[in-house]
């Protein structure tokens, strides 16, 4: 057993970078391994981007066509607002995982994400942004996943509020899965709004429903919201919370899990507060903090899980393999290790 690793219950910080370029998916595009470097790269999309010639992310991720794998080296990457649709975007294996960083960001939805994946893959990355912006509906997000072929796992993400307006460390919608990943949301002072993981509406995806298994959730604001919070014409949507843990802010209003809108989503004219659903199991939070439709059933926890610096479980902790058998459940741990967890009763 792996002290400080996440297992059956995984921390998620999730820390968006910011990344929108649509990828064209030609017919018949045979699968390749493209490779990015944080300086000094390739800078044309045509380029093959091969390990002995690697290209810029950006130009990595324009050239790349479904099924391929862009495989990032360790290093910081800038944002350039790039979207992945149906590409593999994974760090090095076996190296610290690449930092896809944005500071003084100010996207206007969710929609606009530091890197938003519309049906692919983000693997071992890591990613910041910061809202600087003092504006009350400026708004950034580090990763926003649409789609039920969108998975995003093995990730650490870091979403930070120094100005006003809100930070969301990922968003998710229309299925789509993260696990085995840590997210977390910070925020210097009041008078906005923070949250860890989001469900939110995006255009073009039918309905808003999204997964977390094995996810580490930790939160100045809130931990695990499904309410479209400054998403206008936004549906609420169902979250399902496996062997994952939650955990927001102490200060009143602010909670682990939250199923009904938030105070500042009521401000936009025209855009009715939406209540949506939150389903956990086997999963930590505290069931005083949690508002609107939350079971509390299904082998939930109530005893404080024991974390590390990093949001991993230290030894000892009651949160380490007590959770459930899942299908959607990795074999790798946040940071690439073995998952060794006892068998656990399947999930319903």
């Amino acid at each position: 057993m792996r002290s400080g690793v996440l297992r059956d219950m995984r921390r998620t910080t999730i820390a968006l970078a910011s990344l929108a370029v649509v990828l064209a998916v030609p017919t018949g595009a045979v699968a390749a391994e493209r490779f990015a470097v944080p300086s000094g790269g390739d800078p044309s999309f045509s380029s093959a981007c091969a390990a002995s010639a690697p290209c810029t992310l950006q130009a990595a991720l324009l050239g790349a066509t479904a099924g391929d794998v862009v495989t990032a080296a360790p290093g910081t990457y800038e944002p350039a607002q790039f979207v992945l649709d149906g590409v593999t975007l994974q760090g090095t294996p076996g190296a610290p995982p690449p930092l896809i960083a944005g500071n003084d960001v100010d996207h206007g939805s969710s929609a606009d994400a530091a890197l938003r994946v519309m049906g692919g893959t983000v693997r071992r990355v890591a990613v910041s942004v910061d809202q600087q912006a003092a504006g009350s509906f400026d708004q950034v997000t580090g990763i926003a996943l649409s789609g039920a072929s969108s998975l995003a796992e093995q990730v650490r993400v870091t979403a930070s509020r120094s100005g006003g307006g809100l930070a969301t460390g990922v968003s998710l919608s229309g299925g789509a899965l993260l696990r085995d990943s840590v997210v977390n949301a910070t925020q210097a002072s009041g008078g906005g709004f923070v949250a860890s993981v989001a469900g939110a509406e995006t255009v073009g995806v039918v309905g808003g429903d999204f997964s977390l298994v094995g996810v580490t959730v930790v939160s100045d604001g809130d931990g695990v919201t499904a309410t479209p919070c400054f998403e206008p014409g936004a549906d609420a949507t169902t979250a399902a919370l496996v062997n994952s843990i939650a955990r927001g802010g102490l200060d009143t209003g602010e909670v682990d899990l939250r199923a009904a809108a938030p105070a500042p989503c009521s401000t936009i004219p025209g855009d009715p507060d939406e209540t949506g659903t939150i389903a956990p199991s086997a999963s930590s939070f505290r069931a005083d903090r949690t508002t609107g439709p939350v079971s509390t059933g299904g082998g939930n926890q109530s005893a404080d899980p024991l974390l590390d610096g990093t949001l991993g479980q230290l030894a000892g902790s009651p949160t380490i393999d007590a959770g459930v058998t899942d299908a959607r459940q990795g074999s790798l741990d946040v940071d690439g290790g073995p998952r060794i967890a006892s068998p656990g009763p399947p999930s319903t």
